[in-house]
């Protein structure tokens, strides 16, 4: 049993029902920082009245129940796990060195917070980009709007430009005819000053040729006298 305690890697000790050490291997030993010698025979309560843990001692003790819970110990400073068995004469402690395990245990913690806190630092970019997604997609949908509103003005413009264009083919049509009239009205004033020039003109040949006639009268009457 000795062998056993001594090549222990837990400390281990044990207390009498007055709370004197009865056995303390080599580990309880550094665990606790002090020698074997300082330990035997004396009391718990007297050595370490102030240690943590005393109420779930005290309660396995009088209950005679099984009790596990954390300590530090200072001398090594390292988190023990202290597990309390009651035995026949007193009490069993055994102390497990759980600094290993309590620094994977805070590493997983460590871990997890960066992994919460990334996740949430992504969530939030993903709304952000989300947010701006539907931003954009609202700008773009904005932009749509105002495209066929421009095209919609510029089929109209475009219609409004035929229209004036057709107009103005129309006015220069119907300035054509109208140029085309005017000179239709000369040449008909132009063909009646002819036509009465020319009826002025047979008038007056008329009236030369009746004097004419009238004064070879006149001469034929002249000599018939003779």
């Amino acid at each position: 049993l000795t062998d056993v305690l001594e090549s222990m890697t837990d400390g281990f000790v044990s207390v009498d029902d007055g709370w004197r050490y009865t056995l303390v291997n080599p580990r309880a030993e550094e665990l606790i920082g002090r020698p074997v010698a300082e330990l035997l025979g004396r009391s718990m309560e007297d050595l370490f009245p102030d240690m943590f843990g005393w109420s779930h001692y005290r309660q396995a003790m009088s209950e005679r129940t099984s009790e596990t819970f954390e300590v530090w110990s200072k001398p090594l400073e390292t988190r023990l796990e202290v597990h309390a068995y009651p035995t026949f004469s007193g009490l069993s402690i055994l102390f497990t060195d759980i600094s290993a395990r309590k620094a994977v245990e805070q590493a997983l913690r460590d871990s997890e917070a960066r992994l919460r806190l990334l996740f949430e630092e992504s969530q939030a970019l993903a709304e952000k980009l989300q947010a701006r997604t539907e931003e954009l997609q609202a700008q773009g949908e904005e932009l749509q709007a105002q495209t066929e509103e421009l095209q919609a003005q510029g089929e109209e413009l475009q219609a409004t430009q035929q229209g004036e264009a057709t107009r103005v083919a129309r006015l220069s049509v119907l300035k054509e005819v109208a140029d085309s009239a005017s000179s239709s009205l000369d040449l008909q004033r132009v063909a009646a000053s002819v036509v009465n020039l020319v009826h002025r003109l047979l008038a007056a040949r008329q009236v030369e040729i009746r004097l004419v006639d009238e004064a070879r009268s006149v001469l034929e009457s002249a000599a018939s006298v003779d």
